[in-house]
């Protein structure tokens, strides 16, 4: 059942409790220069504690933030922020079409199995997951956004292909590819950004240092 609270309460856990990893720097290379108009809403799928929304500077955006895990979600900090506890595979039917500007996504890129195991309980929760795992957060953001609106999504560059494809295939447009890494060596990190309902020339930009977690400060998030 998907439900939806307001922030605030009692005896919750902490953030180190609950998530002792912390925000990470592909949640950061994913809010880097992010833009979101003027009265505008953006989502974060499988937004945890506050995702994306906790690297903008930018305090006048409104966020819609949904995770699978209500004890990430209760930690949610973000001002007036509204938390919805659901499945992106049930985003859909749980939420109405067409209400936001820009859909973030960081889905799961590890499969089942793998031998390289996250961190902590919920950060393998929102790392590993089965192979339909990208599909149905690209169907949720396509579902969310308004023709125009951006999404934006990071992954590994093995998967390049398949996000490009899945993008196209619900009706998102992509028209820039960021590639992260050390300098000299392959990227790590790819972020996609895509437009609901748009074509455009696909650019790719040269590939940059994966930011550091924390706060994007000055220019992070932009009003447009």
């Amino acid at each position: 059942r998907a439900t939806a609270s307001a922030p605030g309460a009692s005896q919750r856990p902490s953030t180190a409790e609950v998530n002792p990893a912390g925000p990470t720097s592909d949640t950061a290379a994913l809010a880097e220069g992010l833009r979101v108009r003027d009265g505008g809403l953006a989502a974060d799928l499988g937004a945890g504690s506050g995702g994306v929304a906790r690297f903008v500077a930018d305090g006048s955006v409104r966020w819609l933030m949904l995770d699978v895990n209500p004890e990430l979600l209760a930690l949610c900090e973000i001002p007036g922020a509204m938390r919805v506890c659901c499945d992106v595979a049930r985003a859909t039917s749980a939420l109405p079409a067409g209400i936001a500007s820009v859909v973030t996504a960081n889905p799961p890129y590890l499969a089942a199995g793998s031998a390289r195991r996250p961190v902590c309980r919920t950060r393998e929760q929102a790392r590993i997951a089965g192979p339909l795992a990208l599909p149905l957060f690209y169907r949720a953001a396509s579902h969310l956004l308004e023709e125009g609106g951006e999404f934006r999504t990071i992954g590994r560059p093995r998967s390049l292909e398949e996000m490009l494809v899945t993008c196209s295939a619900f009706d998102m447009g992509p028209f820039e590819i960021q590639p992260f890494g050390p300098q000299g060596r392959p990227a790590s990190l790819v972020r996609i950004r895509a437009l609901r309902g748009a074509r455009a020339a696909l650019e790719i930009l040269p590939q940059k240092p994966l930011p550091g977690s924390g706060r994007i400060e000055a220019g992070g998030c932009a009003r447009v």
